[in-house]
């Protein structure tokens, strides 16, 4: 669906309750738009391996290089770690890790889920440092406030998959 379709099929929500008579009107609306975002994310997370080959494909067209994430025993070898940082998780959990200044937001994710037992399917996770969420676009250590990193992994809902489809959709 390209989107032309998208922005067509768009309704707004004031639009949509004059439409629909009643509460029990609007909660089978509700569950129907919530069953096709389910079928939207399980879609989505089918097409994820095939999307990120293309795109480290692309990458390579284009002459990019692309790191590989690294899990902390890689990050163990053969360097030495730049500091030493305190993990709060959300749930009471507490561990530390030792990172280089190579170290991104995306590798401290995964070794944080490694750590932690957090899969990533469904879940979302949420890195803080200071008050300040942590940005995977930018580089780990100039991002931190100290030595501390607090996680959150909370479940994706489809309601967040339609929310990211359709800001995808629309190029945001």
């Amino acid at each position: 669906m390209g989107a032309g379709a998208s922005s067509a099929s768009r309704v707004s929500a004031s639009a949509l309750l004059a439409e629909v008579p009643d509460d029990e009107a609007l909660l089978s609306v509700l569950c129907q738009d919530v069953r096709s975002a389910q079928r939207l994310l399980r879609q989505a997370e089918r097409l994820m391996p095939l999307a990120e080959a293309r795109c480290a494909e692309e990458a390579a067209e284009r002459g990019e290089t692309s790191q590989p994430s690294k899990t902390e025993a890689e990050l163990a070898e053969g360097s030495t770690p730049r500091r030493k940082l305190s993990i709060h998780g959300m749930d009471g959990s507490t561990f530390h890790i030792s990172v280089e200044d190579a170290t991104t937001v995306h590798d401290l994710s995964r070794i944080i889920a490694e750590k932690s037992g957090v899969t990533s399917s469904g879940r979302s996770m949420v890195l803080t440092s200071g008050c300040h969420v942590l940005d995977d676009t930018k580089p780990l250590l100039q991002q931190l406030t100290g030595e501390e990193v607090t996680f959150v992994a909370r479940r994706v809902s489809a309601g967040d998959a339609a929310v990211s489809l359709q800001r995808a959709l629309k190029g945001e």
